[in-house]
């Protein structure tokens, strides 16, 4: 018999919401507190994908195996994930592995890919690999604790790249900021790090620079963040490796609330969601421009790129689709930049819509509030 990772009361309640959901969690034993001892794999509403000692009947060959039991796919230590949608595989890497394992979740097979086998791993705590999230372009990403290696994860090509060390951050050599925790991405190809104190970072790929957000607030006190990920109505729930309580909060204001209670240990989720996805559509017309798209000084410009004027309103929206800013009868000239002022708006991500004279979208654009 399969256990539901909520409680009945809660599960009914909210059963209709979650069985749509493409979101993965990695339980651990809970019988074994205050240790990582993981145990299954299982989806959101329940259902069981497949169990250590299952999985430990599997057919391998020697080669599967590296000579430490932590090194194994199904390693005591594993707490980083993420979902490719794309494959139809779940990704996973055991905290001191070797190799990136790969589960196909429709053949029900195993494979791996090996990306270090040349150099032993440290092995230290800031070594660690628990961090994973799957970028709108379909890549993997895995980060270690102290932000020294991000790997970038090619499923199709089997083929796994470390770009290096994020960029000089000081909160990434304390074990009390950045450590820990779990990874997500949003719709485009950002990163962000939820870190096991509730700390959120915003690391680009590009760049590898990571900058700091905020602190989730409304978490109950020494509740740690060990697990993230986006779900369909672009929330983000959270998860404890204690088997404590389960939360979501939005990327706009960073206020956790209740979600459900889990009965196990959750040291990681996986998702095929990314935060803001549910805004993410094509430019109708190139017949505008925005910048900049991150905004420090609670002002936008607008340029038309046409010869003729254009009668427009602006109209934001928060990753919700809700609307949280609107200017009617903007009137830009051809090669014009109109100021439009977002004093009302308060730090987080947004998108803005401009809509012509015939209530067509005109334009689309993400941009990022920062003070």
């Amino acid at each position: 018999m399969i256990k539901n990772v909520f409680s009945f009361a809660v599960f009914c309640a909210a059963a209709l919401a979650v069985q749509a959901q493409e979101v993965i969690l990695v339980e651990g034993n809970p019988s074994v507190p205050n240790s990582i001892q993981f145990d299954k794999f299982s989806y959101l509403d329940g259902e069981t994908i497949f169990q250590k000692n299952d999985a430990l009947k599997m057919d391998f060959s020697k080669d599967f195996y590296q000579k430490s039991p932590n090194n194994s796919p199904f390693s005591p230590l594993i707490a980083a994930a993420a979902l490719d949608s794309k494959n139809n595989a779940m990704v996973y890497l055991p905290m001191v592995s070797q190799s990136v394992y790969v589960y196909d979740l429709k053949s029900k097979s195993l494979s791996k890919i090996d990306w270090n086998s040349a150099n032993s791993c440290s092995c230290t705590e800031a070594s660690l690999f628990n961090r994973m999230a799957t970028a709108k372009n379909g890549l993997v990403y895995a980060l270690n604790n102290d932000g020294s290696a991000l790997l970038e994860i090619d499923v199709a090509q089997k083929k796994v790249t470390n770009l290096g060390a994020i960029n000089e951050n000081p909160d990434f050599k304390e074990r009390t900021k950045a450590w820990g925790g779990d990874m997500i991405a949003d719709a485009d190809g950002t990163l962000y790090i939820v870190s096991a104190m509730a700390n959120v970072y915003q690391l680009s790929v590009s760049t590898k620079d990571a900058k700091f957000i905020g602190t989730i607030k409304g978490l109950p006190q020494n509740y740690t963040t060990n697990a993230a990920a986006v779900l369909e109505n672009g929330q983000i729930l959270l998860a404890n490796s204690s088997g404590k309580e389960m939360y979501s909060f939005d990327m706009n204001s960073l206020q956790a609330k209740f979600y459900g209670s889990a009965q196990n240990p959750i040291y990681d989720m996986a998702s095929s969601y990314v935060v803001g996805h549910e805004n993410d559509s094509e430019t109708t017309e190139n017949t505008f421009s925005l910048y900049p798209t991150q905004v420090t000084n609670k002002q936008i410009r607008i340029a038309q790129n046409t010869t003729d004027k254009a009668i427009v309103q602006v109209v934001i929206y928060d990753l919700y689709n809700q609307v949280v800013f609107q200017q009617k009868n903007v009137s830009i000239s051809a090669s014009e930049e109109k100021n439009i002022a977002l004093n009302s708006l308060k730090p987080g991500i947004y998108i803005v819509k401009i809509i012509g004279e015939n209530g067509s979208e005109q334009f689309q654009q993400k941009i990022t509030v920062t003070k």
